[in-house]
Parts: C-alpha cells; structure tokens; sequence
C-alpha cells in the first residue's frame, strides 16, 4: 500500500490500481495588510497557513476500480466536509478535507458505464487548534 486517505486506499499490484500521480505539498504564510497613505503597506505576519495537496488520480475499471462509486464515495466525503487522516508511505501527513473535485477525460462505453475517469483532489491541511 502506498498511502491512504481514510479508509481510501492507494494501491498497486497486477489486479488492482487506485494511486495518485505528481505528490507536491503547497505551505503558505498568512499576512494582513495595513494600508498608509503615501507609502507602501505595512505587512504583518499573522501566522502558517493550511497546507493543500492537490492528488492526480486515474480511476480505471479494468483495474478493479468503479470510478462511479469511488467519485460518489469522495464527493460525499467533500459534501460532508468530513476530515480523513492522509498517511503516505507509512508517514501520517495529518488531517484533511477535500476542497473541490476536477473530473476530466471520463471514458463512458456504449452501454453507459463509465470506464476511466481523471481527477484532481484538492486537499487542504484540518487545522482543529480550537481558540
């Protein structure tokens, strides 16, 4: 196993393919802007932001995945605004939530059934350090 998200996991063997391509991670910082008339603004560090991590992921059903309920599955889970723990290779990342879903080059076969889908998972850092 490669990793998961929550009980999703990204695996590879001769049957069964549900990976991500192209791991990066985005780390911002958080700053407010005070205007001053005739100068330039004053920045003030706020603190990190939250990290996102967007996954690139093939849903292909001749590798023992149904990418109609794989999309429902992670849809629900982005409509719940439920938090998973993203592990990869054996390392916790932490929690997060899917931010949006992009769908593109889906595959539908003459019967209607969907066979390949591309999506683009954002994934955003859950921060829960309650005030």
């Amino acid at each position: 196993m490669i990793g998961s998200y929550g009980e999703v996991a990204f695996v590879t063997s001769s049957s069964t393919l549900r990976t991500f391509e192209n791991l990066s991670r985005s780390y911002k910082a958080r700053y407010s802007r005070h205007e001053v008339i005739g100068k330039k603004p004053v920045l003030e560090f706020i603190g990190p932001d939250t990290i996102t991590i967007p996954l690139n992921i093939r849903l292909d059903i001749t590798k023992c995945v149904n990418p109609t309920q794989e999309i429902q599955n992670l849809t629900s889970k982005m409509d719940l605004g439920t938090d998973e723990a993203l592990v990869i290779c054996n390392k916790y990342l932490g929690q997060f939530v899917i931010q949006n879903i992009d769908e593109s080059d889906r595959f539908i076969d003459n019967r209607g059934v969907v066979r390949i889908a591309n999506l683009t998972i954002n994934l955003e850092e859950y921060a829960d350090d309650r005030v």
